[in-house]
C-alpha cells in the first residue's frame, strides 16, 4: 500500500496523515486475514453448521460488509 516494509514515509501525502494511513493498512490487512478465513470453508458447509438465525445473521454481516467495501 503506501508504505512498504522497509521503506521510510512516502512523501506524496501529508505527514500528519501517517498514522490513519497505517491505521487503515492494518484494518485492510485484518478484514484480508478474516476473508481468508471464511473463504477456506465453503458457504454450504458453513451454513450446515448452523442454526437458522445464525445463519441469517451471517448473510446479513455479508451483505453489510460487500456494500460498505462497495462504498
Amino acid at each position: 500500500l503506501i508504505v512498504m516494509a522497509g521503506e521510510g514515509i512516502n512523501e506524496d501525502y501529508p505527514v500528519e496523515i501517517h498514522e490513519y494511513l497505517s491505521a487503515f493498512e492494518n484494518s485492510i490487512g485484518a478484514v484480508d486475514e478474516m476473508l481468508k478465513t471464511m473463504m477456506s470453508v465453503s458457504r454450504n458447509e458453513l451454513l450446515q453448521k448452523l442454526d437458522p438465525l445464525e445463519q441469517a445473521k451471517v448473510d446479513l454481516v455479508s451483505a453489510y460488509t460487500l456494500n460498505s467495501m462497495f462504498w
